[in-house]
């Protein structure tokens, strides 16, 4: 079922009677994500209350991410240090998918948006998921991309950016997204090499 607040959109099912698990449990995928999740707590859908936030609500939200490569290169942003989520940490451009939106326009307008630069997106590289705390899921599809253009415009949301090399990602990225890029081959693209 698809239910709207305040200009954003989730898709909410509740699945069956689950004894063991206390009862039914919710799951909720909010598009474009956190705004609606940290705002939402009861809301009227056609006169009835529908409490989003109950004890057996689940969120799961999805996002896109690219990894984006001019001149063997990759282009890393750092998240500004007000960010409630990974402040000060580094990470490769995206965010969440606005309803409706293919994952790969998504994409292209969130390193748009990030970035200011206008990348072809390329294959899949991989899929990971991930909670970022008890009842929100973060799905995070990444993509490779590529840029003609080095010159970068960074949003709000970013404080730096550094086109690296492999060794310097390496010294800056998470140890999860550092398995994540080991795991699926990142560093085996021949641009990297």
């Amino acid at each position: 079922m698809l239910y709207t607040c305040c200009g954003y959109s989730a898709i909410v099912v509740t699945l069956c009677y689950l004894p063991h698990l206390g009862g039914s449990q919710t799951i909720i995928v909010v598009f474009p994500g956190s705004e609606l999740y940290t705002g939402l707590g009861a809301l009227k859908v056609l006169g009835e209350e529908v409490d989003f936030m109950g004890k057996n609500s689940r969120i799961i939200i999805v996002a896109v991410k690219g990894v984006i490569l001019h001149q063997g290169r990759i282009l890393l942003v750092q998240r500004t240090s007000a960010d409630a989520v990974g402040a000060g940490t580094w990470e490769c451009a995206g965010g969440k998918i606005e309803f409706g939106e293919s994952l790969e326009d998504a994409l292209a307008r969130e390193i748009k948006e990030e970035t200011g630069l206008t990348v072809a997106v390329g294959e899949l590289l991989y899929a990971t998921s991930f909670l970022t705390d008890p009842s929100r899921q973060l799905v995070l599809i990444t993509y490779l991309c590529r840029s003609v253009r080095e010159e970068v415009r960074l949003s709000e949301e970013h404080s730096q950016y550094k086109w690296c090399t492999r060794r310097e990602a390496e010294r800056l990225l998470s140890s999860g997204i550092l398995e994540d890029f080991t795991r699926s081959g990142v560093w085996k693209l021949a641009e990297l090499q």
